[in-house]
Order: C-alpha cells, then sequence, then structure tokens
C-alpha cells in the first residue's frame, strides 16, 4: 500500500491529506492515516510541506500540508519499477498555482474512475517542460486501443468577458 500511495504522489506531484485519506485509507480514520504519513517522512521517503490554504472545494477545509516525495522516495519507486523514466528530483512547487493543482487532482481522479478503459495523465510530471516552445495542457487523456489523445485545461478563472448578443 505504501508504494501504491508513493506511486499516486508521484502520478499528481504532491497530494493533500485529504486526497490521501480518501484514496488509500478510506476505512481508516484520521490519526491512523497522519501515523502512516509520519513514519513514511521517518523513513526520508515522504516530506510534509506546509500551505496552510483553504480548499473551497473541500467544504473550505483548512489544508496544513501538502506530501511530496522525496529523493529516497522516487528511488524506492524506480526500485519497483512503478514507472518509466522517472526523474529521481523532487518536483518544484509553484505555490500560486496550488489550488489549480490540488483541483485538477480531484479531477482527474473523477475521470480516472469514469473512464478505466483510457490512461490519464498529469502533464506536469509526464511532459518535460524544459525548452519547449508549444503549450503543454494540464493532462491528457489516451485511448490505449486507438492512441487517440484529448489534452485536458482546468480552467478556474474567465479567459475573457461573456458578450450579450
Amino acid at each position: 500500500r505504501d508504494i501504491e500511495l508513493m506511486k499516486d504522489i508521484y502520478d499528481n506531484q504532491f497530494l493533500s491529506f485529504y486526497q490521501i485519506h480518501e484514496e488509500h485509507f478510506p476505512e481508516n480514520k484520521r490519526p491512523t492515516v497522519y501515523n502512516r504519513l509520519s513514519k513514511l517522512q521517518q523513513a526520508k521517503l515522504l516530506e510534509a510541506i506546509n500551505v496552510n490554504l483553504l480548499a473551497f472545494h473541500r467544504k473550505n477545509e483548512l489544508l496544513g500540508v501538502i506530501y511530496r516525495l522525496t529523493k529516497e522516495g522516487l528511488k524506492r519507486i524506480q526500485d519497483f519499477k512503478m514507472t518509466e523514466d522517472i526523474s529521481l528530483n523532487p518536483v518544484s512547487l509553484n505555490f500560486s498555482s496550488l489550488y489549480h493543482d490540488l483541483l485538477l487532482t480531484d479531477v482527474l481522479r473523477f475521470l480516472k474512475r469514469r473512464h478505466p478503459e483510457l490512461k490519464i495523465l498529469n502533464s506536469k510530471v509526464y511532459f518535460d517542460g524544459g525548452e519547449r516552445k508549444e503549450r503543454i495542457p494540464d493532462a491528457v487523456m489516451i485511448n490505449p486501443k486507438t492512441n487517440n489523445k484529448i489534452s485536458l485545461e482546468l480552467e478556474l478563472t474567465s479567459k475573457s468577458e461573456v458578450l450579450d448578443l
């Protein structure tokens, strides 16, 4: 279960407590989950980063920390061959897009449950943003049978005014 949790954190860059609790420990009480996360931190596989952000889509729940993998955690995933071409550097976080990224994770999880036949990837993890000139979407849905790809964008703000015609 720990490796699956770590793979999930890798696939989404980071996860909040509520995301970890709902996905990996739905039958457990909060203290049990905090205890397990503390043990993964003590083993230097996870790190907790203080954010103190209100998640409005989560009933105004205060997020105290988010969890991301350490170098050691990334090595462990690589050892278990849980993903291809893994970067051994922890992702750098953009705190200005934190709310967007948390919501994106929730949306992608919903889509994965609705469409288990599709491969749904968070683009920040699976595409290198380095020197690319093209725009990279928030996520990509791939149909493994046809290799058709659909780009996904989560927009939290209006990009232009709506005109009354």
